[in-house]
């Protein structure tokens, strides 16, 4: 239907609010990018109607409000497990885009041969992982995705097993460094991969501390997203379907949008 200037004050309105209330509720501001994008197509093409994933956020943030707030994250305890993680991108002459590597210690500190970890090539059939025919363009996307998948892999294995504390995740990557500290993120797919983290840290009742490290500081995620397994324990390897649709809260839906 064609919008009514009614209706989109409404929803600018709308859209002030819960970029007031993301300040306060971390967890929300992610949403801010898809309310103001489709805040912004409702303006150019003259239509305010919600579009399917449009749709599915906003009962996904119902959900989240409706929910117990947990303690706010500047009451966290601090978490001693480090984790760390890193992501190559290939050209498109190869079978696969790239790959994302990264590791972490069951307990405290560990060596090499007794960490954690994971390397993960990433299919062609994962599209939103290149742009222009090289995985090179999306390189901070595909180190953000590497993160999702750590936090993700250390749930499964109940290493945040205690609530109510901020995990320590190092990337040689500055600007996801700060973008996972702020919650926010301004462009696609990154702000996307950061709603799916940021949903998986509510949930779970933990927040990320993110730390940008540099890149000679990073060598063992490294050599694991350069697929170089020396020296780790194949028997501590983890594995992570990228197309698993069951791995995902909200990516898998909207993974496939394109701006």
């Amino acid at each position: 239907e064609m919008a009514n200037p009614a209706h989109l004050k409404l929803v600018e309105e709308w859209a002030g609010v819960l970029n007031w209330a993301s300040i306060a509720y971390s967890v929300l501001r992610p949403f801010c990018f898809h309310v103001y994008t489709w805040l912004a197509t409702s303006r150019s093409h003259g239509r305010c109607t919600p579009n399917s994933a449009t749709k599915k956020l906003a009962t996904l943030m119902i959900k989240i409000l409706n929910r117990e707030p947990p303690t706010h994250p500047a009451y966290y305890h601090r978490g001693t497990t480090l984790g760390a993680t890193d992501a190559a991108g290939y050209d498109s002459n190869t079978t696969t885009l790239g790959c994302l590597g990264g590791w972490w210690p069951p307990t405290g500190t560990a060596n090499k041969d007794e960490v954690l970890w994971f390397s993960i090539e990433i299919p062609r059939t994962e599209t939103w992982a290149y742009k222009e025919h090289s995985s090179q363009r999306r390189i901070a996307a595909l180190e953000l995705m590497g993160t999702v998948v750590l936090i993700k892999l250390m749930e499964r294995e109940n290493h945040i097993a205690r609530v109510h504390i901020t995990t320590p995740v190092a990337t040689d990557n500055k600007g996801n460094a700060h973008g996972m500290g702020s919650s926010r993120f301004k462009k696609w797919p990154q702000a996307d991969i950061m709603l799916e983290l940021a949903i998986t840290c509510h949930m779970a009742h933990i927040n990320i501390g993110a730390c940008h490290v540099k890149r000679g500081s990073n060598t063992w995620a490294d050599c694991l997203a350069d697929n170089n397994h020396d020296g780790f324990n194949p028997d501590n390897r983890r594995h992570f379907d990228l197309g698993n649709t069951d791995n995902w809260i909200i990516w898998n839906d909207l993974k496939q949008r394109q701006t």
